[in-house]
């Protein structure tokens, strides 16, 4: 998608779609999308500058799918943006939009941060009806593109690929409930419900008061311990597991000695032995000792220089001084330290490496500082009130190069980005 551009209008960021020629505009769409807001589409304008038509989406205070899923995403964002995906496509159908118009390019899709939810372009043009939009193939794609956090149970990871890859008839109502489940999201029960509600809402025929259910242990159930608690394991259990350990991580057995303890017994040996005894057995130490001369065969006749580049290739190129980068925060004057390929800053706590919380002005993913080839770039995330590079606005969703010194304002948060290596050291840090 070539004909995609980004622009920047006062505080506002737009996606924005130049028409050709060619293209037939679908009039029914187009006034669906321009006289309504639906949800999980991003707002629409349509504006034309001489000849020349231009569709425009609002993207700004948020950033595109392919940003988001380079973050390592908990099990609740990845359920809400796969939901967010469902009612999307729910709104679609019930605007009676055709999918064949639903923009599914991740650099084109963009994620609210607030609600982790999907918002799609929509491009009103009579297009080839040859094909449709397959909703397995998008979930496929995001679940192999995310990153899953691995201190958490990530088995709904297998759920949500065996339930897509399922061979019945794929419904949007039944994979939104699976997803519902998934999030274990149960209902509160106040104290003073009627019996009634409580069928009604937990679709439940009949229920027993608290105060007439047995006790557990009466019950002969297991009790099981909080997840702090462990159970103890049995002797067998242990034995079983030290065996399957072994198994996979085999190890020498080493017998406990006392250090001492032989220290002792040899002193005590060597007492006990003749002043010739103690003499032979040292030449038999020092005998058992000795290690063969290794030989080395001769090294061909070849050139001095030609040894030298031998080594070069085999030892790899000679490594690159060791640069460090940082922004300087001219309000703490902190240091910032950009410790990573894609260094985002905003005051989404979740997302972002540097958090600013207490100024409305920064967007939740303000910018990000790209650091590719040795070079450093600022690229602006559809901020709301923008980035700027030595007083001059950057264009949002583009990366833009920075260098030594140079001054970058977010909003009304000022920076001053540094760099230094080991041989020239600190390149004047505060001039």
């Amino acid at each position: 998608m070539d004909r995609f551009s980004f622009e920047n209008i006062n505080e506002n960021s737009f996606l924005v779609f130049m028409l050709d020629q060619e293209d037939l505009t679908d009039s029914f769409s187009l006034g669906m999308l321009k006289c309504n807001q639906i949800s999980g589409f991003l707002p629409f304008s349509c504006s034309q500058h001489n000849s020349n038509i231009f569709f425009k989406y609002q993207i700004t205070a948020r950033i595109s799918l392919t940003q988001f899923l380079k973050r390592v995403l908990l099990k609740e964002q990845v359920i809400d943006l796969l939901i967010s995906l469902v009612e999307a496509l729910k709104s679609s159908k019930g605007y009676m939009l055709p999918n064949e118009g639903i923009i599914v390019d991740f650099d084109y899709v963009f994620v609210e941060l607030s609600g982790n939810s999907l918002q799609f372009a929509y491009l009103p043009l009579i297009r080839s009806r040859t094909t449709s939009l397959d909703i397995r193939h998008i979930v496929k794609q995001i679940m192999n593109e995310c990153q899953f956090n691995e201190s958490e149970e990530i088995s709904y990871v297998a759920k949500i690929i065996n339930f897509i890859n399922c061979g019945t008839e794929f419904r949007l109502s039944e994979f939104k409930q699976f997803l519902t489940d998934l999030l274990d999201k149960k209902i509160p029960v106040e104290p003073n419900m009627e019996a009634s509600e409580l069928n009604t809402q937990n679709h439940l025929s009949s229920m027993t008061p608290v105060s007439q259910c047995p006790n557990v242990q009466e019950m002969g159930l297991p009790i099981f311990p909080s997840k702090k608690e462990k159970l103890p394991m049995k002797a067998n259990q242990l034995q079983h597991k030290s065996s399957f350990l072994a198994k996979i991580f085999p190890r020498k057995v080493v017998a406990e000695t006392n250090p001492f303890q032989t220290i002792l017994d040899k002193r005590k040996l060597e007492s006990d032995l003749t002043p010739d005894q103690l003499t032979n057995a040292a030449l038999v130490n020092v005998q058992s000792k000795q290690v063969t001369p290794k030989i080395i065969e001769p090294i061909p006749n070849i050139s001095e220089k030609t040894t030298v580049l031998s080594l070069t290739t085999k030892l790899g190129t000679p490594q690159q001084a060791n640069t460090a980068k940082y922004l300087l925060h001219k309000k703490s004057s902190e240091k910032i330290p950009l410790t990573k390929d894609a260094f985002r800053i905003g005051k989404e706590g979740l997302f972002v490496d540097y958090v600013i919380g207490n100024n409305r002005a920064i967007s939740r993913c303000h910018a990000e500082v790209l650091q590719r080839e040795n070079c450093t770039y600022l690229k602006d995330c559809n901020s709301r009130n923008g980035s700027f590079i030595n007083n001059l606005r950057a264009t949002c969703n583009t990366e833009t190069l920075i260098r030594h010194n140079d001054r970058i304002r977010l909003a009304n948060e000022e920076f001053v980005f540094k760099e230094y290596d080991d041989f020239s050291g600190v390149r004047n840090e505060f001039s």
